[in-house]
């Protein structure tokens, strides 16, 4: 059975703060929607890791009977709840209802242990029952909410999420979760009014909780362009604004922050409305490419001025959204499209795929070399747009300008990828059918000069060998033939 760091994908030793970035992460990659089972099992993991906060503690009167016996039981069950040993407090729980009945403090925490021991139906009912009891109970009605969510339940999950947000309930998980469900129910205005309630109020609390608050912007951003420009921008400047007067505070979630602006900005300007090469299984969202570049690019710049000392890391990232954002630039041909996603690989080709990268790259010199020179005044908007990713293939560029006998060039990197193209494909012969090899028809002699006829006697078996050496055929030349 994996372990519950094993689950987010940590080390044993992981920070509170890497916790918390493995489980935003996740949980928008795993939405209860989509993937029910595993949304369930990332929760658990991170309510056993995760340290609580007091400053998101709710009270909540949990009514007992008044009993020494009952007191002890709660005592007890509080006791390996704090420890978040669930299992016990799953038992001792069950068997408090069963002699007390359904007092509220021994059902919120048999809800809760039921939830985080995979009875994802039978905390529901517990819930709804709470609710029904206590229907003033901000709390209850809040992990009501998020009971439904795990359980897959998504039409009554945001249905209870908004009668607990309408109720004052406030608790910074229970926002994180309303706003995925709202993403999920693709509620998107609603979903980005909870996100930016919900900085406004971390903004508040000291110290500030740097991991929310990039997840929260994470959010934000990802709904703003289901939205519109203006809320995109809106988000957008309101994440530098944070980022600028954050400052050298941010090395802590540095990992983290890169991680957002690297998922926000690849999702933008590659999904954005005017997009032509979308992510796989994406749908294009609503704000443009050149708005989404504009906002994406300047959170870079944001990040790179505030932490310094790791410019070279941000750079690295400028290079890979720049890759990204040259597919989508307008003005640009496939030709110069091609060679950058050809060469876009920070580090070599691994050795099995070595030969796969050779034929790629060939393919993007090949359809280069044919629309050369009249791709030259695209390579110097790239190099003003995107330098970083100018850079890295100028040298592509540097050694087809250098030929003086662009067809010899042509002929040389055509033998390797004709041998190649035979296990791989490819668009050069695609786009430029006249350039492919004519393959030589092989001709045998019988289509030569027909049906092959014996003009002589056919030699028999115990005739003498024509080689002269006196043997018979068999015993000689035609030993062996049957």
């Amino acid at each position: 059975m994996r372990t519950d760091y094993e689950i987010l994908g940590l080390q044993e030793n992981a920070s509170q703060a890497e916790i918390k970035r493995a489980y935003f992460r996740l949980i928008r990659q795993y939405t209860p929607e989509k993937d029910p089972e595993r949304f369930q099992e990332i929760r658990r993991a991170y309510e056993n890791l995760k340290e609580d906060g007091k400053s998101d503690a709710v009270k909540v009167n949990l009514e007992v009977p008044d009993d020494e016996l009952a007191r002890k039981l709660l005592e007890q069950i509080e006791k390996a709840y704090t420890k978040k040993r669930f299992g016990e407090v799953l038992g001792v729980a069950q068997e408090a209802v069963r002699v007390f009945g359904e007092y509220s403090g021994f059902l919120y925490f048999l809800g809760i242990a039921q939830r985080m021991t995979g009875s994802t139906g039978k905390s529901v009912r517990t819930f709804e029952k709470l609710v029904q009891k206590h229907p003033q109970e901000k709390k209850f009605q809040g992990e009501l909410a998020i009971s439904y969510q795990e359980r897959g339940y998504g039409k009554k999950a945001f249905a209870a999420f908004e009668k607990a947000y309408d109720m004052g309930y406030r608790n910074l998980d229970f926002m994180t979760l309303f706003g995925i469900c709202c993403q999920e129910r693709k509620n998107y205005v609603r979903g980005l009014q909870i996100v930016e309630e919900s900085i406004e109020a971390a903004k508040k609390r000291q110290p500030r909780p740097l991991p929310d608050l990039v997840n929260l912007f994470t959010g934000g951003m990802t709904l703003g362009m289901q939205i519109s420009d203006e809320s995109f921008l809106k988000m957008e400047k309101a994440y530098e604004t944070f980022l600028y007067d954050t400052g050298s505070g941010l090395e802590s979630v540095e990992e983290m922050l890169w991680e957002s602006l690297n998922a926000v900005g690849a999702a933008a300007v590659s999904c954005c409305r005017d997009t032509r090469i979308p992510m796989e299984r994406s749908p294009k969202l609503k704000v443009s490419f050149k708005t989404a570049k504009e906002g994406i690019f300047g959170l870079l710049k944001a990040a790179e001025e505030v932490l310094p000392d790791s410019v070279e890391e941000w750079k690295r990232l400028r290079w890979r959204l720049s890759i990204v954002s040259i597919q989508n630039e307008p003005g640009l041909s496939e030709a110069v499209k091609g060679v950058f996603l050809a060469f876009d690989r920070e580090e070599e080709w691994p050795q099995e795929d070595a030969q796969y990268g050779r034929f790629i790259q060939l393919d993007a010199k090949l359809c280069l070399i044919e629309e050369w020179p009249r791709v030259q005044k695209e390579l110097e908007l790239v190099k003003k747009l995107y330098p970083e990713a100018y850079v890295s293939v100028e040298e592509v560029f540097q050694q087809i300008a250098r030929t003086k006998d662009p067809d010899r060039l042509r002929d040389m990197l055509l033998k390797d990828y004709t041998r190649l193209e035979q296990y791989y494909e490819g668009c050069y012969f695609e786009r430029y059918p006249q350039r492919r090899p004519v393959k030589e028809k092989q001709t045998w002699d019988s289509e030569m000069e027909g049906t092959f006829r014996r003009t002589g006697k056919k030699i028999g078996r115990n005739d003498p060998c024509p080689c002269g050496s006196g043997k018979k055929y068999k015993n000689c030349c035609g030993r062996g033939i049957s």
